[in-house]
């Protein structure tokens, strides 16, 4: 059941971000189709609340759920490694609250008006809250990779199962690195704009005109370019959708294992 599961959530999971792909391709960069003005995929794929991020919390949700359940089988037969399975579960758990419910940024915002009400500049202000954010991603980690440093070995891991964690920890270590130093010489910016004059899209009027329509109110400067959401947006939630479907089908394959040598 649970080998047939993963291979659907495989499928559907990464079958989507090929098509995702494949859609901001033909549609944002060669424009072979246009279906409004107001519709770029680069933004509305991967934006806050797309279907990207609905993909993502279910993913997520679904590893907190099966850690949940190898906590408590394992815990049945004294496992050596059922501590591991707790900390993943929590550490999902604040992962799902960031995810969905923007976690680091309202922990930051409050930190800030507290300890650095006294900074008036928006750019240092960036950088305060970068380096609070750094501080939030490496609590998560911590709680994420604790497991595997303390109980690593004595984890019912199998090769599939170990393929697909280093891949989920990579894919989402690679993306809270880049998130919370994306304010450091804006460099998110620069590569997105560098990413845009590569394939032509200086002069493009579809996004300029999605530019002046929709960004252009945005409360910072570095928000009303698409050069910033190419990487904040597409990047970013590529990697974490990659990270957590890699997650999910490994706790499954886990718990695959774990019935099969059922005493």
């Amino acid at each position: 059941m649970t080998t047939r599961l993963s291979q659907i959530i495989f499928y559907i999971g990464f079958g989507y971000l090929i098509l995702a792909l494949l859609l901001v391709i033909a549609h944002d960069f060669l424009e072979l189709f246009n279906i409004s003005p107001n519709v770029v995929f680069i933004y509305h794929l991967y934006r806050q609340g797309s279907p990207t991020e609905w993909l993502q919390w279910f993913s997520l949700s679904g590893c907190v759920i099966a850690a949940g359940f190898l906590w408590g089988k394992l815990s049945e037969r004294q496992h050596a490694a059922t501590a591991a399975f707790a900390f993943w579960s929590f550490g999902l758990a604040l992962m799902v609250l960031e995810d969905a419910g923007n976690l680091r940024h309202t922990t930051t915002a409050v930190l800030t008006s507290i300890l650095h009400s006294d900074v008036a500049n928006p750019r240092d202000m960036m950088d305060v809250r970068g380096r609070q954010e750094l501080v939030i991603y490496a609590l998560l980690g911590f709680l994420l990779i604790w497991p595997l440093l303390r109980y690593g070995r004595k984890i019912p891991f199998c090769s599939k199962s170990k393929k697909f964690f280093t891949i989920g920890y990579i894919a989402y270590a690679v993306a809270a690195l880049a998130s919370a130093s994306r304010h450091q010489g804006n460099w998110y910016v620069h590569v997105g704009g560098a990413i845009r004059r590569l394939t032509g899209k200086d002069d493009s009027a579809l996004w300029l005109g999605f530019e002046a329509n929709n960004l252009a109110n945005a409360p910072r400067l570095y928000h009303q370019t698409l050069d910033f959401y190419i990487m904040d947006y597409m990047l970013e939630e590529t990697l974490e959708l990659t990270g957590a479907l890699c997650l999910l089908i490994g706790f499954l394959t886990i718990i695959s294992r774990v019935r099969t040598n059922a005493p």
